[in-house]
């Protein structure tokens, strides 16, 4: 269904952000209302800032087809132009975006979110999704790796980090054995870039995972059962018959056979090759010095006698 945006108010306003426990930033930034939501925004922005509030409908109906709930309103998606302020208030480098639930509120590095041909787009539904899950499960019982693996899902694969993805990274953990228990990530995801990265590959395979074993159903199955006060053992023993536990157990023996060794080793293979031409190198070089080692012998050994 097609909509037309209708603005309600553009104005300037001083707006305060408390986007984590004792971190705060206050910053002058424009005001666009629509009868649907709210987008804050810093000079030069007001392009993006239309084209937020006519996406933002869009999104929302996207969402609700995925998963079958509809986002709670009002709303607010704050457009940051500087990414020094936006690290200040995320706390953190390697983010393009944030979503506070609690807030109702999504915080955009526009100077980021942008860099890429629709990339904004799927940032914008990827923070949204972390709404629309808070906004109809207690935190409490929405584990912070299925939070983060619904919301590449309905977002095609793109998540808030602004760092470069990896898709071997998860099968090259399962293989070394570094990767990170899923009850180590119910609360929260590591603070190093290294360590976070990892977390949300994760999130984003186990959901895959489970699609793949279980149906594409099943996530939005999982949700619901959690939205009814059952907790994630529980969540999943009802939908698919096994605790997380067991789940991880599965993943775990599935990220370790045969696709995962071969990951693994495609993912190495400029490096295999480059070895082993330079081991051939080392040998032919070797050959050639024994040839000519070979041919002084003879050399020395001739008395000037023809025969």
């Amino acid at each position: 269904m097609k909509r037309s945006l209708v603005v309600t108010g553009l104005s300037v306003t001083i707006f305060c952000f408390f986007l984590f426990s004792g971190l705060s930033a206050a910053r002058e930034m424009n005001v666009l209302e629509t009868s649907e939501v709210t987008v804050l925004f810093d000079d030069r922005l007001e392009s993006a800032a239309r084209q937020t509030a006519a996406l933002y409908p869009e999104l929302v109906d996207e969402l609700e087809e995925s998963i079958g709930w509809r986002l709670q309103e009002p709303c607010t998606v704050a457009l940051i132009n500087d990414r020094t302020a936006f690290r200040s208030m995320a706390g953190m480098d390697y983010v393009a975006a944030v979503a506070v639930p609690s807030r109702r509120l999504v915080v955009v590095d526009y100077t980021r979110a942008a860099v890429r041909p629709f990339s904004f787009r799927t940032i914008l539904k990827h923070e949204l999704c972390h709404l629309l899950l808070h906004g109809h499960i207690d935190s409490e019982r929405l584990p912070r790796w299925l939070d983060e693996g619904i919301a590449q899902w309905t977002s095609d694969g793109m998540a808030e980090i602004a760092m470069k993805r990896d898709r071997f990274l998860v099968p090259r953990a399962a293989v070394t054995g570094n990767i990170i228990p899923l009850r180590r990530l119910d609360r929260g995801f590591p603070r190093t870039e290294k360590g976070a990265l990892l977390a949300y590959e994760m999130s984003k395979n186990i959901i895959d995972y489970i699609i793949r074993e279980y149906g594409p159903e099943t996530p939005a199955e999982i949700l619901e059962n959690l939205r009814r006060g059952n907790d994630i053992d529980e969540a999943l023993q009802t939908v698919i018959l096994v605790p997380l536990d067991e789940l991880e157990r599965r993943w775990h023996a599935d990220l370790r056979g045969g696709g995962s060794w071969i990951s693994f080793w495609a993912y190495h293979l400029y490096e295999i090759l480059f070895v082993a031409a330079a081991l051939l190198s080392a040998a032919a070089f070797l050959r050639y010095l024994k040839r000519r080692r070979d041919y002084s012998r003879f050399d020395d050994g001739d008395d000037g006698t023809d025969y």
